[in-house]
């Protein structure tokens, strides 16, 4: 021990203290005592006090000796020292090197209780609730929201068994964690239900040699904001599929009640009445308050919000105008929100001041993507539209033989190319459109596996003036080689499908802002460099995670080729958009890049989203399959085509005139029969669900039989039922179509069941399907151009069976065909 004696004249300090065993440090003055002692002693004499307080301002435990006189024990007990008089010390058998050790001792106790009372201060007020446990997992000590945790008092938590108060609802997941902590000696983590308090709890624990230290915290209002996060975005994935407003208005309901708003009513603008009628509404505002009313726009705070096209916040709805909204029983509050020019969304609650920003960011969020939604469903109900006058209206149309000259071209083709059509038969196609055309269509029925390709083509190739879609289909038969085509005006299907890209690329932003990868950006010198990521950056990209951060976001985010590495971004023009392809932990994904640039004082940021739209641009390349069908203006041209050549075989005589007429007639004929089947399957596609009806198997088998002309047999007695639509009567028919016309008698239908299937086979006395085609049909073997079908009328029949959850089969080497239904009854 390092000992300080301080006493002005005396060099040499007490025996006692001397005979310890004691470094002493003798000076003059309490600025010679050096820092690292462990004690002073300062001897009564002129000054001491001045001493003794400057020893104690160093922390500096102190004991004052010499001679007892009036005033010197308190004035040492004032400055924070002790008195030790020699005649005392020698009264109590004392010597001066004891005082100073008890002084010494005396003075860490002191240090150690305050240093645990500070802590003990600190915890208690904490927000989380801690408790301590030994190593056989007695309680050492608790916090007062430990206490509430537990429902005691935390003294009385002191000295008991931790398994005893943790209620068996919550053992489980507690004792697993906390055993792994305390038998690992490695900190753990985890989130767990508290049913006692009804709460979620994030604990934390950290042990050491003598038990645990338990940190809990209340979690709720995290997982409950987590909660709604997945909710909104599960609804933006529904208002994805969503097909009409009001189908939209149906998820949009939903999704707010699974946000926790159970009190709220969804209007749609009704443009003939200038209206805001109700659509949806919860159930609870359903079953607890009045019929909601109409509202026009600026009537009432729908209204109002409407109008103004900006959300309304009602905190007090006590406080409010009553005719604002009318009737809202025991709502305190309420929040209105504009779906653009579409509607307005009315939410609720009984609580005033209910909708905190949060509630209202998630709101305005929902109402932001449900408006692109409805938004995206009005312009796709036009595009429908628009297809199916396109269907029915006169298109432009021709055919050209083997070696390219046109055999026939209509009307509206002629009035583009402004000539007569007799005039334009014979000629050779070059002669009107671009010769890369007439190239890329030969290669593409060349190596196409169906049997027609479609072709979009610029105002300049075609020499219409306008953009087309070509649909080019092989004439194939004995006689005559060639192709037909029909060009289709898609000058306003453009303008249409850049409105729709526009709106879903809009609505593709609102939808995965809050899921996709997000980096905070700070611009350094025209280097843009990360300041932060969000948990989706971090496990989308490589290497991305927190030590991201500080580095150039270029060095960060992998391109996929040696493209261009810029993130130039002018913080005059707003957000910047780029179609970009990145590597990620699943591959080279393809996003549309956003980029959000903003200041902060003087600090240049940006908003960096990666929005992955990989999926996205794979399901826009198969709806383009989807408008690859024949047209039935071919079969209205086809009939033309077989009446002229009718009429012409009146005029002729003798071969082969008659025979070439003959294959004329019967190819028309065969493709007529081919457009015909497709618009069925095509109707068949399209119809809903609402449109089917439920009768017996037998019913329909005889009423099939009844209408056909020829004899069939027929026993069909099983009362079996199924679901039923004019498409399974079609199907039907095309299989004893089928069987009279391509098989031979006698053609027989037959329909049986079991208890879960109801089946129906046409057979008939001929050689059957073909194997390749029955391989085809049931999906044993791909479409090639060695093995296809050569009609529609069995691809009919087996998507009708299919799309109700029966199938398509063959028996007999192919006389026999299969259609099984599935029982309803």
């Amino acid at each position: 021990m390092l000992v300080g004696y301080l006493h002005p004249g005396e060099g040499r300090p007490p025996a006692s203290l001397e005979a310890a065993d004691f470094d002493v440090v003798v000076a003059e003055d309490a600025a010679e005592v050096p820092a690292r002692v462990d004690c002073a002693v300062c001897h009564v004499a002129d000054g001491w006090q001045r001493a003794v307080d400057a020893l104690r301002d160093r922390a500096i435990p102190v004991v004052v000796t010499g001679a007892a006189a009036t005033g010197v024990a308190a004035d040492a007990s004032r400055l924070g020292a002790e008195f030790a008089p020699v005649d005392e010390l020698a009264a109590r058998e004392e010597t001066l090197a004891d005082r100073v050790r008890a002084r010494v001792a005396a003075d860490e106790d002191r240090s150690a209780s305050d240093s645990v009372f500070a802590v003990e201060r600190t915890l208690e007020r904490t927000d989380e609730a801690v408790f301590a446990v030994d190593a056989d997992w007695t309680f050492t000590y608790a916090n007062e929201r430990a206490g509430q945790m537990f429902e005691r008092a935390p003294e009385t938590l002191v000295g008991r068994d931790l398994w005893a108060a943790v209620p068996n609802a919550a053992s489980d997941i507690y004792d697993e964690k906390l055993r792994e902590a305390l038998e690992t000696q490695a900190s753990v983590e985890f989130e767990a239900y508290y049913p006692p308090l009804d709460i979620w709890t994030e604990v934390r624990a950290y042990p050491d040699a003598d038990g645990l230290s338990v940190f809990v915290d209340d979690a709720t209002a995290q997982k409950r904001r987590r909660l709604q996060y997945e909710a909104l975005i599960e609804s933006s994935r529904s208002l994805l599929a969503a097909e009409t407003p009001e189908a939209v208005a149906e998820t949009i309901q939903r999704a707010i009640t699974d946000l926790g708003f159970e009190y709220n009513c969804v209007r749609l603008y009704d443009a003939t009445d200038d209206t805001l009628r109700p659509v949806a509404m919860s159930e609870r505002a359903e079953a607890e308050l009045t019929p909601r009313p109409v509202y026009e726009p600026g009537e009432g705070f729908p209204g109002q919000a409407y109008e103004q096209g900006r959300s309304m916040h009602v905190a007090d709805l006590a406080a409010a105008d009553p005719d604002a909204d009318t009737d809202l029983g025991e709502l305190r509050s309420a929040f209105y929100l504009p779906l653009g020019e579409v509607g307005v969304v009315s939410v609720g609650a009984p609580e005033p001041e209910a909708f905190d920003a949060t509630d209202r960011q998630l709101l305005e969020l929902l109402a932001v993507s449900a408006d692109a939604a409805i938004s995206r469903t009005e312009r796709e109900r036009r595009l429908n539209r628009y297809r199916a006058v396109l269907e029915n209206t006169a298109e432009m149309a021709y055919a050209l033989d083997e070696g390219g000259h046109i055999t026939l071209v209509t009307d509206a083709l002629a009035d583009r190319w402004g000539r007569d059509p007799e005039a334009i038969v014979g000629e050779h196609i070059l002669r009107f459109v671009d010769e890369t055309l007439v190239e890329q269509t030969t290669e593409r029925l060349a190596t196409t596996e169906s049997d027609a390709v479609v072709i979009e083509l610029d105002h300049e190739t075609t020499g219409l003036g306008v953009p087309v879609e070509l649909h080019v289909s092989p004439i194939t038969d004995d006689r005559d080689q060639g192709v037909v085509g029909v060009l289709h005006d898609i000058s306003e299907l453009e303008a249409t499908r850049a409105d729709l890209e526009h709106q879903r690329d809009r609505f593709e932003y609102l939808f995965h802002e809050l899921p996709d990868p997000v980096a905070g950006i700070r611009v350094e010198d025209d280097t843009h460099v990360i300041r932060n990521v969000n948990p989706a950056f971090a496990e989308t990209f490589v290497g991305a995670d927190e030590t991201a951060v500080g580095e150039p976001v270029v060095d960060v985010v992998e391109l996929s080729d040696d493209g261009e590495r810029a993130f130039s971004i002018d913080h005059g023009e707003g957000i910047v958009e780029r179609q970009v392809e990145r590597v990620t932990t699943d591959g080279t994904r393809t996003f549309a890049f956003r980029a959000v640039p903003f200041r902060t004082g003087d600090e240049r940021r940006v908003f960096g989203i990666y929005v992955d739209i990989t999926d996205q641009i794979e399901r826009q390349d198969r709806l383009e399959m989807l408008h690859r069908v024949l047209r039935h203006n071919l079969r209205n041209r086809l009939t033309v085509i077989d009446g002229n050549a009718a009429m012409l075989a009146d005029e002729v005589d003798g071969e082969p005139g008659v025979t070439l007429l003959d294959g004329i007639r019967s190819a028309a004929a065969d493709l007529t029969a081919l457009s015909e089947s497709s618009n069925a399957l095509q109707r068949t596609i399209s119809t809903p669900e609402s449109e089917l009806s439920r009768e017996p198997v037998g019913d329909i088998v005889q009423r099939v039989v009844d209408d056909a002309a020829d004899e069939l047999r027929c026993d069909a007695t099983t009362d079996a039922v199924v679901d039923a639509s004019e498409h399974v009567f079609r199907a039907l028919e095309e299989l004893v179509d089928n069987a009279t016309l391509h098989g031979a008698p006698p053609v027989r239908a037959t329909a049986t069941a079991d208890e879960d299937t109801a089946t129906i086979r046409v057979t008939d006395g001929g050689e059957g399907v073909p194997d390749r085609e029955q391989r085809v049909l049931t999906g044993e073997a791909e479409i090639t151009q060695l093995t296809h079908s050569r009609g529609l009328g069995l691809w009919l029949v087996r998507y009708v069976a299919t799309s109700l959850g029966g199938g398509l089969a063959f028996e007999d080497d192919g006389r026999t065909v299969v259609l099984s239904l599935p029982r309803v009854d």
